[in-house]
């Protein structure tokens, strides 16, 4: 087709579209105000419904000649609106896909933000329950420590471990042969005093020392004096305190030995088996002292209600020890 032809047929398709629009303007006006539109003829007969007959064919003519004048497009313009048509859609496409990848990616980011969270959150939750059952175990490790610490701290007394009022006797060694027969006598009035009195004296003889003891207002054991084998009573000067009445473990307590002083220590509780026979939770007391440079210490087991069942002592370098071996309680 000539391009001079078609350029031509452009142009009138444009006068039509501009007359058949012109005319659809004028045909609205003189729908409203026919008498400013038709311009011929007397007023009777500007009518809108001759507006309408007039205007309304003068439309329908020129959008029919618009129509008719476009011009056909050749196949380049054609393949050119394909192409045109093909870029749109794939840059849409394009668009639409680059749009969906970054959802996706916005999306991934934001489940890997939640899964983060999550697993945060679960490791605090895990972290917290370790924790608490780390302090639970402890707690429950502590609590009899601190129990015992406790126990410890708080004063322990000592009545009944060296029951000097209750009679009972009991048997002795020191494994080497040597054997002693203890006799707790009760309460006694010797030369007007009252006392308790606590026999001793070897297996195998006739010789008894009497030991005299007192509790005083603290309830602490106090040597008072002693009964020789002829009988002969010896009065302490000053008592001699053998066992306090309350003790704190672990702590040093300094008592009067005649002019000497002597450090006494409860060390805690043990169990020992003498002779067969096993003594639980013997109050185990240490002393100590120095008497004219020469550092004696001995260590007691008290059973309760029934007295020492384990006595060791020791001097300088040498040493014996003497436990029970029998007893009538």
């Amino acid at each position: 087709m000539n391009s001079e032809f078609v350029e031509e047929m452009k142009r009138l398709s444009i006068v039509f579209f501009l007359l058949a629009l012109l005319t659809i303007i004028a045909l609205i006006i003189g729908l409203i105000r026919p008498k400013t539109i038709i311009l011929w003829g007397t007023n009777e007969k500007k009518t809108r419904k001759r507006v309408l007959l007039y205007y309304g064919l003068a439309v329908l003519v020129f959008f029919v000649a618009f129509v008719a004048t476009v011009p056909a497009l050749s196949p380049e313009e054609k393949a050119a609106m394909a192409m045109e048509r093909e870029v749109v859609q794939t840059k849409k496409e394009t668009e639409n896909k680059e749009k969906a990848k970054k959802e996706a990616e916005d999306k991934d980011k934001k489940d890997a933000v939640e899964k983060a969270k999550v697993e945060e959150k679960t490791k605090k939750e895990s972290d917290a329950k370790v924790k608490a059952d780390e302090k639970a175990m402890k707690d429950a490790d502590a609590k009899p420590k601190a129990e015992a610490d406790a126990k410890a701290e708080a004063d322990t007394g000592t009545k009944g471990y060296y029951p000097v009022e209750k009679i009972l006797e009991m048997t002795t060694t020191d494994g080497k042969g040597g054997n002693w027969i203890k006799k707790n006598l009760g309460k006694k009035t010797i030369e007007g005093k009252d006392v308790f009195a606590i026999s001793s004296k070897p297996k195998n003889s006739s010789d008894v020392t009497t030991s005299l003891y007192i509790y005083n207002e603290n309830n602490d054991v106090q040597l008072v004096g002693k009964i020789n084998s002829k009988e002969e009573v010896k009065w302490e000067k000053e008592p001699k305190v053998i066992l306090l009445g309350k003790m704190v473990p672990n702590k040093e307590y300094t008592v009067k030995d005649d002019i000497f002083e002597k450090k006494m220590v409860l060390k805690g509780f043990e169990s020992v088996e003498l002779s067969g026979r096993k003594f639980e939770n013997c109050m185990v007391v240490e002393t100590s002292q120095t008497i004219n440079k020469s550092i004696i210490k001995t260590k007691a087991y008290y059973y309760k209600d029934l007295g020492i069942v384990k006595y060791e002592f020791a001097q300088d370098s040498s040493s014996t020890q003497e436990y029970y071996t029998d007893s009538k309680d």
